[in-house]
């Protein structure tokens, strides 16, 4: 007789914190008894919508958010059609925010008594509000 295919290991990893521009990699570790060759299938999603297929899933701040979970769905079958399925998580942590333009001071020259401004400026692909502040040195 047939032996369906087991797991011994199911996870999400990726290269540091999970954020909302994080390449996720869903692992498995199946074997089968018979020896067979697998066929292996994943699903990736959020809120029971799929996301994606495929081993591999590249998030954007367009996909999900801090705080959002991601799923993983793993199936093998062997040729008799025999399955096992298995399903993994992941919460996405926050992102930090990025610059979009470095601080500038508005003369490049200034003598005593000048005026300067100083700006810059962020964005956070979580849409959280960045607050920008300040510090003078002389």
């Amino acid at each position: 007789g047939n032996t369906a295919p087991a797991f011994e290991g199911l996870q999400i990893v990726s290269d540091g914190e999970v954020t909302a521009n994080s390449l996720l990699r869903c692992i498995s570790d199946v074997v089968d008894a018979d020896g067979d060759t697998l066929d292996m299938a994943y699903i990736w999603s959020k809120d029971g919508a799929e996301i994606g297929s495929g081993a591999e899933l590249q998030l954007s701040s367009e996909m999900v958010a801090f705080g959002d979970t991601v799923d993983c769905q793993v199936t093998a079958t062997d040729p008799s059609g025999a399955q096992v399925s298995g399903v993994v998580s992941v919460s996405i942590g926050n992102t930090a925010p990025n610059w979009t333009s470095e601080a500038t001071i508005s003369s490049a020259a200034p003598v005593v008594g000048t005026e300067l401004v100083c700006d810059a400026s962020a964005e956070d692909a979580d849409g959280d509000e960045v607050m920008v502040s300040y510090e003078w040195h002389n």
